[in-house]
């Protein structure tokens, strides 16, 4: 098992934060502690050889604040505990673009915009599919199909499996309701709900002027 001793120290003090560890033991029905190195451990009990003994600890690690430094120790079955690690620290969570929830309304200029979406590449089975196209309707009338070549995919997925998505559209003054849905080579997606832009007009310059007077 892994368990952390708590912040990097060294001398007594980091002895004493390995007796703490020691105490912070995860057993076959004990819950991890809350403070934990951030790998997955993965053993055979020395007691059972028959049992396989694991923890994964990414939920235990989200729980730890950014920074450190923090040292972990490995302990297996019920001997003692390794010793304590390197150093290390934990960088802030990043909140995947694809987490919701997701704004359904923007104010934008009118002109070429870009348009982001998520998706997982999945059919409506769970399947995995090759979206063939993308459909973008605008006031309930297709305004735009976008290819995949046209489009920039993010390279990491959430939890749920989207990514996220991005081409550009092309939008006119207006308030304008805005749906997309995917196409592969079965069919048509359902749309999306309604997306509604407030698209206003671009800077321009100043109107014509007129002179009062000159004295």
């Amino acid at each position: 098992m892994l368990v952390l001793s708590g912040p990097a120290t060294t001398g007594r003090q980091q002895a004493e934060d390995h007796e703490r560890a020691e105490q912070a033991v995860i057993g076959d029905t004990e819950a991890p502690p809350p403070i934990v190195n951030p790998s997955t451990g993965f053993w055979v009990d020395p007691a059972n050889a028959t049992r396989e003994c694991r923890v994964t600890l990414s939920a235990q690690l989200a729980a730890l604040p950014a920074g450190g430094p923090y040292k972990g120790a490995v302990k297996l079955g019920t001997g003692a505990y390794g010793p304590l690690s390197t150093a290390f620290t934990l960088a802030a969570a990043q909140a995947h673009p694809c987490d919701g929830p997701f704004p359904t309304t923007a104010t934008v200029v009118e002109g070429t915009r870009t348009i982001e979406w998520c998706h997982a590449g999945l059919d409506t089975n769970g399947n995995p599919t090759t979206v063939t196209s993308w459909r973008v309707y605008v006031d309930n009338a297709l305004a735009a199909t976008i290819l995949p070549a046209a489009v920039t995919i993010g390279s990491t997925a959430n939890a749920a499996g989207l990514r996220l998505h991005s081409s550009t559209l092309a939008v006119t003054r207006g308030s304008r309701a805005v749906q997309m849905s995917a196409v592969n080579a079965v069919g048509e997606a359902a749309r999306s709900i309604v997306f509604t832009a407030t698209v206003t007009a671009p800077a321009a310059p100043p109107s014509t002027l007129q002179i009062r007077d000159i004295r």
